[in-house]
């Protein structure tokens, strides 16, 4: 009988790390690598759900199966055993080269406005706080030259109507810099808070800029719709702005907004380089891409940005990057109102404040 015991005791005690073992896994995008934020993961007994850097930790149970969902991004399901021998996880985006569906241009932006005043209506109402957590890095032929990390506090003090933005104070809080011996910090891009409003396309707000795009609707499953745009083919680029493409993906249950792609198309990039080519400007853009998703209560989970440009003073035709990640959360007041960094209004300021 004591024997017995003892042998069940021992079988008590070690199942726990047979069957169980804790893990840090990380969710990340299949095609940037980049963290997916506020991953779903369910089995038949428990829901958990992953932080705004995509990292989950789990007690994983080797004889169950687990499946991460995301809003935009295709569901995936792994086995126990399997997620315990991983430390990632990976999800790839719902397809975007979709069929049109033949509808009026004028169909298309009615229901893209509606979309936009839906979500809209889902922003808290002023005053609220949002951290900002930004990281600017700058390649040069795929070697960092400069890597740059902040915090940024602001708070809403009034939000306008959908197309109009807000009224936003906003304070760097940390900032952290790492930089090449070669390179010249002073010429980094400020730290930049994208408007955590939907404005009408991300286009300068102006709603002139309907009349020179062209609508159109996709839809990828039940769950998605997807709402593309881009210039007319009558439009010229001018000046140093350009109209970008891009798709809207609307969550077909809400009908709100939960991601947003543009970029600039092949033959509208080629008029840039020209113009680019032909006067003051110190870099010819090489391409550009912009990726905004969004949260539940109407405000962005990140944003992602990369352009890759040549400079006219480099001759050696090396290609440089600029790439912008930004996440965000609500937040309270008390980080607002603790004392800013030195009062720096942008990274070039804080990176000489910094050397002294």
């Amino acid at each position: 009988m004591r024997k017995n015991l003892i042998c069940f005791l021992a079988f008590v005690l070690f199942l726990p790390l047979v069957a169980f073992s804790q893990k840090r896994i990380v969710i990340v995008d299949d095609e940037t690598n980049s963290p997916v934020s506020y991953v779903s993961v369910k089995t038949d007994r428990f829901t958990a759900i992953a932080d705004i850097d995509g990292i989950l930790n789990l007690n994983i149970n080797q004889n169950q199966r687990y499946l991460f969902s995301c809003i935009g991004y295709n569901p995936v399901e792994i086995s126990g055993t399997d997620l315990a021998n991983t430390q990632s996880v990976k999800m790839k985006m719902l397809p975007v080269e979709l069929n049109p569906i033949v509808v009026t241009a004028d169909k298309a932006l009615s229901l893209l406005e509606q979309y936009v005043s839906n979500t809209s209506k889902l922003i808290p109402e002023a005053p609220f706080y949002i951290n900002c957590y930004e990281n600017d890095k700058i390649l040069k032929n795929d070697e960092l030259l400069l890597d740059a990390k902040g915090m940024l506090v602001s708070k809403i003090l009034k939000k306008e109507k959908p197309g109009k933005g807000a009224l936003i104070s906003t304070r760097i809080q940390s900032l952290s810099l790492t930089a090449d011996n070669e390179y010249d910090a002073d010429k980094l891009r400020k730290l930049s808070y994208y408007s955590p409003f939907i404005n009408r396309f991300l286009l300068y707000e102006r709603k002139s800029y309907d009349k020179k795009l062209f609508f159109y609707i996709s839809d990828s499953n039940d769950s998605v719709r997807i709402i593309g745009y881009k210039p007319n083919k009558e439009y010229i680029v001018k000046g140093k702005q350009v109209l970008t493409s891009g798709k809207f993906y609307i969550d077909n249950v809400t009908e709100t907004i939960i991601r947003i792609d543009s970029e600039i198309e092949p033959s509208l990039l080629k008029q840039v380089q020209e113009i680019q080519q032909s006067n003051d400007e110190k870099n010819v853009i090489v391409d550009f891409f912009n990726r905004t998703i969004w949260f539940k209560n109407g405000l962005p989970l990140s944003v992602e940005e990369k352009i890759l440009y040549k400079s006219k003073q480099d001759t050696s035709d090396s290609v440089y990057a600029n790439i912008v990640i930004q996440k965000y959360e609500l937040t309270d007041k008390s980080n607002f109102e603790s004392k800013p960094y030195k009062k720096a209004k942008n990274t070039a300021v804080a990176y000489q404040e910094l050397k002294n």
